[in-house]
């Protein structure tokens, strides 16, 4: 039974539009988007806000070095700020090679050994302003023991570690996933 005043004045019952129906794509582009600043995502705000604040820095070193007319902070600054430069390419290259299907793993293991010879060089150019810094020839050869391990470390779980040349892994491999050949 109908309210009164509805039929009193002619008025039906309004009719609900059904809900916009996703397709299976559409739902999973909404969540991929994530959080964005006007048309650019955040990622890749902070990613420019983290650079400009690692060039500042990097200027401001330069700047005391030529201030203070020494010479070898001014090269240590400028090369390290080349090798972090350098090394980012080569992440954001290996990121890139490992979302790119196509990609060989010749590919993959060619930007994993630039990668792995920039950070080493950039190991070794701050070792050896740290070794430079310290007093006395224990604490030098701890500071060089300590680099070489952490190289070490490096080069294992780049090159030699089970699984390291596994460039990416199948959509099913991942928890909860399945893929579309499972879908069917």
């Amino acid at each position: 039974m109908e309210p009164v005043f509805t039929v009193a004045h002619g008025y039906e019952t309004p009719v609900m539009a059904p809900a916009p129906q996703h397709g299976s794509g559409q739902m999973e582009e909404q969540g991929r988007r994530g959080w964005r600043v006007g048309r650019v995502p955040c990622a890749v705000v902070a990613r420019l806000l983290l650079f400009l604040g690692v060039t500042v820095g990097f200027a401001f070193a330069i700047y005391r070095a030529c201030h203070n007319h020494n010479k070898r902070d001014l090269v240590f600054a400028i090369v390290t700020y080349f090798l972090v430069v350098v090394f980012a390419c080569c992440f954001a290259k290996l990121q890139q090679l490992r979302r790119d299907p196509a990609a060989t793993e010749a590919e993959m293991r060619r930007v994993r050994i630039a990668a792995w010879v920039v950070s080493t060089a950039l190991g070794i150019a701050a070792t050896l302003r740290v070794a430079d810094a310290v007093h006395g020839l224990a604490l030098k050869l701890v500071v060089w023991a300590v680099s070489i391990v952490l190289h070490g470390l490096g080069f294992y779980f780049l090159f030699l570690r089970k699984g390291a040349n596994v460039a990416r892994q199948p959509e099913s491999a991942l928890p909860g996933r399945v893929s579309p050949e499972e879908k069917v």
